[in-house]
């Protein structure tokens, strides 16, 4: 994950840490296995979810985790998806997480170790990224299509590949049922 300009980590610092918003220990899926807070977040200014967007953090899921935790980071996402399966959740849904530069309002981003351009999906990992997407369509009445479940790469192309080539995402709509 590159870091972001200085300027723009300050902002985020502003929106999330200063005007008062306050993320609680509570996870908003049943499914996370853990909840540690990222301190980058925001409000989403009234905006609706109206999709999810598919990341790998080009690392280890604990790795991910750790470095958006960190706060020289000032990047985040509402979950991340490790390769044993477990499910970390890191900022509140209701809240808008720093994940994808033009769509942070309206998105739930979810994080996955591993890396884009490797087939290194986990049968663990691809069953509690299926079960939590799941989870979060239904909680938020979205479809479970390409139109609502997105990649990285289709919301920044010029600066992402993520989740990559071998997310099996034909698998993913054949599995997955709102």
């Amino acid at each position: 994950i590159k870091k972001l300009p200085e300027l723009y980590r300050k902002e985020i610092y502003r929106q999330g840490q200063l005007s008062g918003l306050k993320l609680d220990s509570r996870a908003d899926s049943s499914l996370a296995d853990n909840y540690i807070a990222s301190n980058h977040y925001s409000s989403r200014s009234g905006q609706e979810i109206d999709s999810i967007v598919l990341h790998t953090c080009e690392g280890s899921g604990t790795g991910c985790v750790n470095h958006l935790q960190n706060n020289t980071s000032s990047v985040s996402a509402h979950y991340v998806v490790l390769e044993s399966g477990d499910i970390t959740q890191m900022v509140q849904e209701r809240y808008r997480a720093h994940h994808v530069r033009c769509c942070n309002s309206n998105t739930i981003g979810i994080e996955h170790g591993g890396y884009s351009h490797r087939n290194i999906w986990t049968e663990a990992q691809l069953q509690a990224s299926f079960a939590l997407i799941c989870d979060i369509a239904k909680r938020n009445n979205l479809p479970i299509d390409n139109a609502h479940i997105q990649s990285h790469a289709e919301l920044d192309p010029t600066r992402r590949t993520d989740p990559g080539p071998f997310y099996p995402w034909d698998r993913l709509f054949d599995e997955v049922s709102a």
